[in-house]
């Protein structure tokens, strides 16, 4: 995450100068509801976001964080009241527990990464959980995803497209039984 004077230039625009805005650091991180640092570059020598940084944890006013397309290897210092999470596209090849903030999230999105079966903690509780997107990664396992993933009460929406376990016969059937709640698999 950059330095809050960088932030600034967020938020001024061309009518309102950067010299002329006077701010706290505590203004700052309560101000913001939104974040989004997603690197759209395709330059090997700027591959964005590398850390999730510790003051992270002082947007305390924060429910969406996108850090998509960066080159993020491990979530870690989520702020305290998010609902939103995006880190597709980045390096992660585990997900440990999300910690007290996995209760509160509404939407995951971790498609385009490495995760596998053995690397993912889906045992922590996601009480509100509506949305997960884990497409395009590594599970092979559909069983024992579905098992983890049939103890998401309010599971509605799924995406697992791009895993090598979606090649199998009759994928979408077995997603569906053991997930009769969703209202969408794959974007269908």
């Amino acid at each position: 995450v950059p330095p809050l004077r960088e932030l600034v230039t967020v938020v001024c625009t061309p009518s309102v100068p950067t010299e002329h805005v006077e701010f706290s650091q505590e203004d700052l991180v309560t101000f913001f509801t939104t974040l989004k640092f997603e690197n759209h570059e395709q330059d090997e020598e700027d591959s964005g976001i590398t850390r999730m940084d510790e003051h992270l944890l002082e947007f305390t006013s924060l429910r969406e964080l996108s850090l998509a397309g960066n080159a993020i290897s491990r979530v870690e210092n989520l702020p305290p009241n998010l609902v939103h999470l995006n880190m597709s596209t980045n390096n992660l090849s585990e997900l440990r527990s999300l910690g007290p903030v996995g209760a509160q999230l509404h939407h995951i999105c971790l498609g385009y990464n490495q995760l596998t079966d053995a690397t993912t903690d889906l045992e922590q509780p996601f009480p509100a959980l509506v949305s997960l997107d884990l497409s395009h990664n590594r599970y092979t396992d559909l069983p024992a995803l579905l098992d983890k993933l049939s103890k998401l009460q309010k599971l509605k929406q799924l995406y697992l497209d791009g895993n090598p376990f979606c090649l199998r016969r009759q994928y979408r059937a077995s997603v569906i039984s053991a997930l009769p709640n969703l209202t969408m698999l794959d974007w269908e």
